[in-house]
């Protein structure tokens, strides 16, 4: 296989992930931002009681979830990665005093704000376009009347695994509107690779076109073409491509079955498997972030022809590895670009 087909097909995989992933107006607008008096709440709260009791007498109150969703029509879902919109002005109040600041534009390390001059505009955290969090809740808007109905994590320390982000002071959640946040593309910073795999079962295509995907969070899936990388078309691409929530389970880092498969196919020969690099118990780097330099991390095999009892039949990873931080991954290929020899600094 040569570099241009490989390239070709990481480029479909890509534009196949964005594919992927492709207004409500309450009675009481509950203001997130600003503070009111304790008469003021009151008003607003009973002001929200006689709103209800008026739906219920002209109306039989509609339940059904309305979807959030962010300017680029993608819905706000529990676990879903979110980052603050561009253009946005968002300052987080509930917070500690010690997390009053901003951050540097570019460093993007947290500034603390200036305890001898502070006022209502400098009691605050001010999120810059881009700080990334997870959402924990979406709040039905026709049970709740919320302004700010997607409510969102932020933990403390960088923001965004495997490569640079913002290093949040502390944590806190924080309720958000649908235009003040958009859902973080699952593409973004993902590292694909294609190699071909010879299959030792006679009933199967004697080249398969092995694709692994691997995420930033540590998150990874394979998926497997029964052609040789030249005969790949965007059909089969599509036939075998995993399905969005698939995907999004991978970019958590936690495991989903892909493709479905049968429980009586037959496993692969080992004795037609081909010759591995490296052997059990011996030292290496493993890719397990985007960074090219910093995304590595050292560990030892523990196995050879690793699988996971989701996988189909004949779909197997070279290696299984522990890290040194303890974690345990698979590399789904034999190649430098995945894993290569642990060489000690002198």
């Amino acid at each position: 296989m040569n570099r241009l087909t490989a390239a070709a097909l990481i480029t479909c995989v890509l534009h196949l992930m964005v594919q992927q992933n492709d207004a409500f107006c309450p009675c009481v607008m509950m203001r997130r931002r600003h503070a009111s008096s304790v008469q003021t709440r009151q008003h607003k709260a009973t002001a929200l009681s006689q709103s209800f009791m008026f739906a219920d007498a002209t109306e039989p109150k509609n339940s059904e979830p309305i979807k959030q969703v962010d300017v680029n029509g993608k819905e706000f879902l529990p676990g879903t990665v979110v980052a603050i919109a561009p253009g946005a002005k968002v300052n987080a109040h509930h917070v500690p005093k010690d997390a009053y600041g901003s951050f540097d534009p570019d460093t993007r390390e947290f500034i603390p704000a200036d305890e001898s001059n502070m006022s209502r505009s400098t009691s605050c955290l001010v999120l810059s376009e881009g700080i990334q969090g997870e959402v924990t809740k979406v709040y039905n808007v026709n049970e709740w009347d919320r302004a700010h109905p997607i409510l969102v994590q932020f933990k403390e320390g960088l923001d965004k695994e495997g490569g640079e982000g913002f290093i949040l002071p502390k944590s806190f959640t924080m309720h958000f509107s649908a235009n003040e946040i958009v859902v973080v593309a699952i593409r973004d910073g993902v590292t694909i690779t294609v190699q071909e795999v010879q299959c030792g079962d006679p009933e199967c295509a004697p080249i398969d076109t092995a694709v692994a995907i691997m995420f930033p969070s540590g998150g990874r899936g394979m998926m497997g073409i029964p052609l040789e990388a030249k005969d790949v078309s965007k059909e089969a691409l599509l036939e075998c491509f995993p399905k969005e929530e698939v995907l999004t389970a991978w970019s958590r880092g936690e495991d989903a079955e892909w493709p479905p498969y049968d429980d009586d196919d037959d496993e692969m020969d080992f004795d037609q498997r081909p010759q591995l690099r490296f052997a059990v118990g011996q030292r290496v780097v493993c890719r397990v972030g985007p960074d090219p330099v910093t995304g590595w991390a050292p560990g030892k095999v523990i196995q050879l022809w690793y699988r996971e009892p989701t996988w189909p039949p004949n779909s197997l990873a070279p290696y299984k590895i522990e890290l040194d931080d303890g974690r345990n991954i698979f590399a789904p290929g034999d190649v430098d670009q995945i894993i290569k020899e642990f060489k000690p600094e002198s």
